[in-house]
């Protein structure tokens, strides 16, 4: 991989400021900043198709979208007091982490394992998916990513897996299931 795009959408320009100061010596991202209100970070990360995408908690309208329309990875970026609302979040969204605003020199850290590899947080935000699962509808979910899973069920049963646990995840679709999973390390 050459170098990382990166594109931070915030409206927060003191932590903007922060965030740009440390990357001027990082020579492998390449940053570009985008405000404005959700649908205008949703077409422009459509249009830049950056590799990763620091998000405000603000624009958590178009995360989701983000991902189905894009190939990026996302960091959410949160306020300390905010913690438990990303979690909540964090599944639902299919972000690959967080991190805090007040700590611009790990943000970058962050997105640099991210950028090269898997962080620790993509783990968990999986397990905070699959615990929305029954124990059958986990075993037709790595059957679904392509793992070799002895199903027992009649094919009609595990159908029906499938289509409950796309609604589950809030999918329309195998194709949007295989591109949010297609980096998936389970």
């Amino acid at each position: 991989m050459g170098k990382v795009q990166m594109m931070i959408a915030s409206n927060d320009f003191e932590m903007i400021r922060k965030l740009r100061k440390c990357l001027g010596v990082c020579a492998d991202i390449s940053a570009d900043c985008a405000g404005g209100t959700v649908k205008d970070i949703l077409d422009i990360c459509v249009e830049a198709q950056p590799d990763i995408v620091l998000a405000d908690m603000e624009f958590c309208g178009a995360v989701k979208e983000i991902r189905l329309r894009t190939d990026a990875k996302i960091l959410m970026l949160a306020a300390k007091d905010q913690i438990s609302d990303m979690v909540k979040i964090s599944g639902k969204l299919f972000v690959s982490g967080y991190v805090f605003k007040d700590q611009p020199d790990l943000v970058i850290q962050t997105v640099k394992a991210l950028a090269f590899g898997h962080i620790t947080q993509e783990y968990l935000v999986t397990s905070l998916i699959m615990s929305e699962l029954s124990p059958a509808e986990r075993a037709v979910f790595y059957g679904m990513l392509g793992g070799n899973v002895a199903l027992m069920s009649a094919p009609k049963t595990i159908a029906n897996q499938k289509t409950n646990i796309l609604k589950k995840l809030g999918l329309k679709s195998q194709k949007e299931f295989n591109h949010i999973f297609k980096y998936s390390k389970l």
